[in-house]
């Protein structure tokens, strides 16, 4: 009887909420009923499945959720990492601020050649289609006038 009872026993896994994250995902820690397994981890986020992008869980739930760490992330380690992310944005527009008045200052003492105001972009990498080319008839084959019949391959001398 107690066979039975074990094959059709009804789970009793204990889901614990561990946090929350400011998407409104919800991260569960659920504990297997017998206590022999590690528990699982799981997310409920209020998108559905169609509306979800990848990267919009923070990277800190990711490890958590991966078993890569194992405590789960605090509110002040997420936004240290999110503020850390908004210095290096500023930083990079200041660097490509002054990039771009090193360039200048440079092309006005002349040490650097500017773009030259009669050059025009012309190939395949600057056109929005493929154009014809000017004074070439037919730049590439279209393929219609292939034989295979025409080439044989050359005879072996004896």
């Amino acid at each position: 009887m107690n066979y039975f009872r074990s094959v059709f026993k009804v789970s009793k896994n204990v889901k614990k909420l561990v946090g929350t994250d400011s998407l409104g995902n919800k991260y569960y820690e659920i504990f297997p009923a017998t206590g022999q397994r590690k528990p699982r981890r799981s997310v409920e986020s209020p998108l559905q499945h169609t509306d979800y992008l990848a990267g919009e869980m923070p990277s800190e739930w990711e490890a958590w959720m991966r078993n890569k760490r194992e405590s789960p992330p605090t509110t002040e380690e997420i936004s240290e990492r999110e503020n850390l992310g908004q210095v290096i944005k500023i930083r990079a527009i200041e660097a490509e601020r002054k990039d771009k008045e090193r360039q200048q200052m440079e092309r006005n003492e002349g040490l650097v050649a500017g773009p030259s105001p009669n050059t025009k972009a012309t190939g395949h990498a600057s056109a929005p289609m493929y154009q014809t080319l000017q004074g070439v008839e037919d730049p590439s084959s279209t393929g219609n006038d292939f034989e295979p019949a025409s080439w044989e391959p050359p005879t072996k001398p004896k």
